[in-house]
């Protein structure tokens, strides 16, 4: 994802936020006739990315040049703003701040999003997911990170640490895995 602007920024259930990356790509599901309601029997067709994160079922804050903008608990008009606010912003950095689960993800316009285990959170909950060629890298509320191929039922699990990522030691090649 380095140095690729987000062009596709969504907040359209729950607390959610989807961000896309990468070069735009047109994909078809083919409806199964067979399939048990009307939205499965039908065909799908929808863009999506090389790369996506996906904000699941952590709380979040999004912060512009250090100032608290807004936060997962407000209106739907307002979890949409910040999806409007994340287009087009690159991540610039990656961190885990604090254990068991947060960590923070730096854009280059001066926008932060911090996403946390809600206090509820029951241990396997998915915090956020960043899927990419095929593989998903997923946080869990418990702070495990798990990863592998994103279609399989059986991820790798590794205990996370403190510890920060910055995109531009990473050059990844659309060969890349995750893993």
């Amino acid at each position: 994802m380095d140095g690729l602007p987000c062009w596709e920024a969504s907040s359209e259930f729950g607390t959610w936020l989807s961000l896309r990356y990468g070069q735009p790509q047109i994909k078809v599901r083919e409806g199964n006739p067979s399939g048990e309601n009307e939205r499965q029997r039908r065909r799908r067709v929808f863009v999506d990315g090389d790369f996506l994160l996906w904000v699941e079922m952590g709380e979040w804050e999004y912060f512009e040049h250090g100032k608290r903008k807004y936060h997962s608990g407000q209106s739907r008009t307002c979890l949409r703003r910040v999806a409007a606010r994340l287009q087009s912003q690159c991540v610039s950095s990656v961190d885990v701040i604090e254990l068991p689960a947060t960590v923070r993800f730096e854009f280059d316009m001066g926008g932060c999003l911090v996403v946390r285990a809600e206090k509820n959170a029951e241990p396997d909950d998915s915090l956020w997911h960043i899927y990419a060629f095929g593989d998903c890298l997923t946080m869990r509320a418990n702070g495990k990170l798990e990863y592998g191929e994103s279609k399989s039922k059986r991820l790798r699990k590794v205990q996370a640490k403190l510890c920060s990522y910055a995109p531009q030691a990473f050059q990844p090649t659309p060969s890349a895995r995750l893993n």
